[in-house]
């Protein structure tokens, strides 16, 4: 990994961090392991320590993995490995610890107490996060694809900028070499697209694009998908002297579902 890689930890240093690994410094857990919060002794820098053992889904190979990738970028929108540690069946990443969590829990609140993201909060988000994919894809001095963006692995500091982080999954390419990676390897976002697609379309400017609502629905109840060259349909600008209708025949729905309402003008 190089000089530059991340520090060897002593055990104890963990240990003693995380107050033996006690469950109230516990901060989350899932397949891959466990996720600890601590206080590196003789300082008061927080760190986050993600426990996985070999049996654990990601499993050992991933996490070396993620040891030599990330250890060795550096970059205000990537969560920052500290170092590691390597204890009989398991193995500790340090990380900088995060201290408003991750993404998912702001999207998908569980309680109406939750704060709720301000669009100016989302917009900087985005941006943090596509400038940690920017400096990933091309300036980095390999090509890292991450294979796992998904809001759980989003993560936010004091000030809510973005950091992205769990680089379990990630592939590394010489720069120059197209990887042609067109498989998503992680959580795969089958409804997140559908959505996206579905926002423009009922957002598009020109009246006879707007589906009508009777249709979304065929849309979001698996009826009916959308095609995969929508959006180049949606850019061809005789679209926009259509009947209200023609959308519906373009996506190539059968004309007897089709009701005979309004396209909706606001969503």
């Amino acid at each position: 990994m190089g000089q530059y890689g991340p520090h060897r930890f002593a055990y104890k240093e963990l240990y003693n961090a995380t107050n033996g690994f006690k469950e109230k410094q516990l901060l989350g857990r899932g397949g891959f392991g466990q996720v600890y919060k601590g206080t590196l002794p003789g300082s008061d820098a927080e760190i986050a320590v993600k426990r996985t053992s070999h049996d654990s889904r990601h499993g050992m190979r991933e996490f070396l993995a993620e040891i030599s990738t990330i250890g060795r970028l550096r970059h205000p929108n990537l969560v920052r490995l500290l170092g590691y540690f390597r204890h009989k069946e398991h193995l500790y990443l340090v990380y900088d610890f995060m201290p408003n969590g991750s993404l998912d829990k702001y999207l998908y609140r569980n309680n109406e107490n939750q704060e709720r993201l301000t669009w100016e909060t989302r917009f900087k988000i985005i941006k943090n996060v596509a400038s940690a994919l920017l400096y990933l894809h091309q300036e980095w001095v390999q090509v890292i694809i991450h294979r796992d963006i998904k809001p759980a692995n989003v993560l936010l500091d004091h000030e809510m900028n973005a950091r992205l982080g769990d680089f379990g999954l990630a592939k590394m390419y010489d720069q120059g070499f197209d990887p042609q990676t067109s498989k998503v390897a992680g959580t795969f976002g089958e409804q997140v697209e559908l959505v996206l697609k579905l926002g423009v379309l009922c957002s598009h400017q020109g009246v006879s694009i707007r589906p009508a609502m009777s249709t979304v629905m065929q849309f979001l109840d698996g009826v009916s998908q959308l095609m995969d060259n929508l959006l180049d349909v949606m850019r061809d600008e005789k679209l926009r002297g259509l009947p209200e209708t023609s959308m519906e025949t373009l996506l190539g729905l059968n004309s007897s579902t089709i009701t005979n309402s309004l396209v909706s003008h606001g969503r």
